[in-house]
């Protein structure tokens, strides 16, 4: 990323700020989203998809074979084996196994597409932190959300295929802190939706 790309980012957030900041009277517009928010988690998306193009763009890594399953569990049985039977994979990582389940169904054992999905979770996990940081009304929202997503620390976490138990479990956890903030907020509707996401966290990365 040159000089450039960086002093339009870090103008942009600048910009971001200020506005955040002459909406924070506001408790109404807390949660509110605008065109600007969805363009800087546009802007968010594309920097990160492009900081991580080598592991997008890269085969299996260690133990990913290993991990995402043989052809003895790409049936309906095999699915039902991930869940009820013990051992059948190494670890058990009910979730995690029947997203791999679902992509080889959909596109065999292309690397790439479970690099792509692993790119995505990780992205979604970033802009949750962002939504997160909003709700609570913290100054610097949008480049602690660049820090988490570009952080180098993430790196295993969206390279390797297997570690998608993070990304997974990520993405349910920070979900169910955000319902759950806005349950405190006395929103009725998280009631219902917050339950399902604490409960579906640990599915993803038991350990």
């Amino acid at each position: 990323m040159n000089c450039g790309t960086l002093k339009h980012v870090s103008r942009f957030i600048r910009h971001c700020d200020r506005a955040g900041l002459q909406r924070r009277g506001d408790k109404s517009s807390t949660m509110s989203w605008t065109k600007r928010d969805w363009f800087f988690c546009l802007i968010l998306a594309v920097i990160t998809m492009v900081a991580y193009q080598p592991a997008w763009r890269g085969g299996v890594l260690w133990d990913d074979d290993a991990n995402i399953g043989g052809p003895e569990l790409r049936t309906l049985d095999g699915l039902r084996r991930m869940w009820f039977v013990p051992r059948t994979t190494q670890q058990y990582y009910p979730l995690l196994h029947t997203s791999y389940w679902l992509q080889q169904r959909l596109w065999g054992d292309s690397a790439t597409g479970y690099h792509l999905v692993n790119l995505l979770l990780h992205i979604g996990c970033a802009v949750l932190v962002l939504k997160i940081l909003r709700f609570l009304r913290v100054p610097g929202a949008e480049l602690a959300a660049i820090i988490f997503a570009l952080h180098p620390v993430n790196v295993e976490t969206v390279a390797c295929i297997t570690e998608r138990k993070n990304t997974v479990s990520g993405c349910f956890g920070l979900a169910a802190t955000l319902w759950s903030l806005k349950f405190d907020e006395g929103r009725s509707r998280s009631r219902k939706a917050c339950p399902p996401a604490f409960v579906l966290t640990p599915r993803g990365n038991e350990g």
